[in-house]
């Protein structure tokens, strides 16, 4: 056993990935809100919005609120079920910050998924809203297979009752202290879904192998970080490819119809017909863009981050 919260990767289909154009979230007052807000489009088919209807928890149709004083945010649909019936709650991304807290508190020999990150800008343009709602459905996910965390009271209240108590956000600084776990395996971590329940002053001969597994866990997230960066500078430069095509495409087609209408017919038609030929070059360019990002980028980017959360928890154990 180790002390991961759930690992499994949630699955993404290539046609779902298409379709989250918006889901973002309720983050702090601190944040600023954009001047472009997303428009009705990138809001609405909610049906669509759902990055796998086979995982235990779904988010859904993403909706623009006004809290007052020029301040927007995002509210998700998250859909359960329980008894045989579908639950409806209405969440922003700042309740499932309280959520992820709570369990910190709750299970302190565990390592709690990560949400996604918070961003200052951009925040409500249709792909990082599309990424972010894959990221807290990866983290309801986890969470729902765990087999402590699924029945912790707070679960089962941000899951089914519509109004959460009014709290304050916890400090990092004040959360409660945790307790020492002991890590098997960094091969073994990244496979299994259950944590470890927390041990204290007793010597085992996993406890031995510590140091040596903080030095291979340091390594390889050396290694998944550089890797990390480099698939996502390569996902970033595939983009300005699709949209060297796409603008080509555009240009290829007007300049065609321009000659025809000076009655170069058929050097025109030629031109049109390159111009589309461009535009499909860059819808087959955004798919293999989506793809990456999808099945290689974002998951490289979860392992490593729970490698990082993993680290202090072995250095509490060698200690």
């Amino acid at each position: 056993q180790n002390i991961f919260a759930g690992m499994e990767q949630t699955a993404v289909t290539d046609e779902q990935a298409k379709s989250g154009d918006a889901t973002e979230q309720g983050e702090s007052k601190t944040e600023k809100d954009e001047v472009e807000a997303p428009t009705d489009g990138d809001l609405k088919n909610p049906s669509k919005s759902v990055v796998n209807p086979t995982v235990p928890v779904q988010i859904s149709n993403p909706t623009k609120k006004s809290e007052g004083y020029g301040r927007s945010y995002i509210a998700y649909t998250v859909t359960s079920t329980h008894d045989g019936k579908k639950v409806d709650v209405f969440r922003r991304y700042s309740d499932f910050v309280w959520l992820r807290q709570a369990l910190e508190k709750n299970f302190p020999g565990c390592i709690v998924p990560p949400l996604p990150e918070k961003a200052v800008i951009g925040r409500f343009q249709g792909e990082f809203v599309s990424q972010r709602m894959r990221g807290l459905e990866r983290f309801t996910t986890r969470v729902m297979n765990h087999d402590r965390m699924k029945k912790d009271p707070t679960v089962i209240r941000f899951l089914r009752e519509q109004q959460l108590p009014q709290r304050n956000t916890i400090k990092s600084g004040t959360q409660a202290k945790k307790a020492f776990s002991m890590l098997s395996g960094i091969g073994s971590a990244m496979l299994n879904p259950f944590a470890s329940e927390p041990t204290e002053g007793v010597e085992t001969k996993e406890d031995k192998n510590c140091e040596e597994i903080e030095s291979d866990a340091k390594k390889l997230h050396k290694i998944l970080a550089a890797l990390h960066a480099a698939s996502s500078g390569q996902s970033k430069a595939e983009k300005d490819v699709t949209k060297t095509w796409l603008e080509m495409g555009h240009y290829l087609t007007e300049l065609g119809r321009f000659e025809v209408d000076s009655s170069e017919e058929h050097f025109g038609g030629i031109l049109a017909q390159i111009g589309k030929c461009c535009d499909r070059m860059s819808v087959c360019s955004a798919q293999c863009v989506d793809h990456s990002v999808l099945h290689l980028v974002e998951p490289l980017k979860v392992v490593y981050k729970l490698i990082e959360m993993a680290l202090p928890h072995i250095r509490k154990k060698i200690g």
